[in-house]
C-alpha cells in the first residue's frame, strides 16, 4: 500500500483498487463463509432432531413417522 499524495486514498499496489474496497470485499467473503457455516450447523441440528423425534415416537407411541408416511405415499 502506498500513498501518492495527501489528498488521495491509499491504493493496493498490484490491483490499484482502493484499500477500503479490498477490505469490504474480504469482509463480505468472511461473512458469507460464516453464514454457510451456520446453515450447515442448523441442518445438522435439524437432522439430529428429526432422527431423535422419530426414534422417540417409534419406540414410545408406535406411530409411523412423517418420513415413513411420505415413503409409503411415494412408492
Amino acid at each position: 500500500m502506498r500513498m501518492r499524495s495527501h489528498f488521495r486514498r491509499p491504493q493496493c499496489e498490484v490491483s490499484k483498487a482502493l484499500v477500503g474496497h479490498a477490505r469490504a470485499y474480504r469482509d463480505i467473503l468472511n461473512d458469507a463463509l460464516a453464514a454457510l457455516s451456520i446453515i450447515r450447523r442448523a441442518r445438522r441440528l435439524r437432522t439430529l432432531l428429526v432422527k431423535a423425534v422419530s426414534n422417540y415416537s417409534d419406540s414410545t407411541l408406535g406411530l409411523p413417522t412423517m418420513l415413513e408416511e411420505e415413503s409409503t405415499l411415494d412408492g
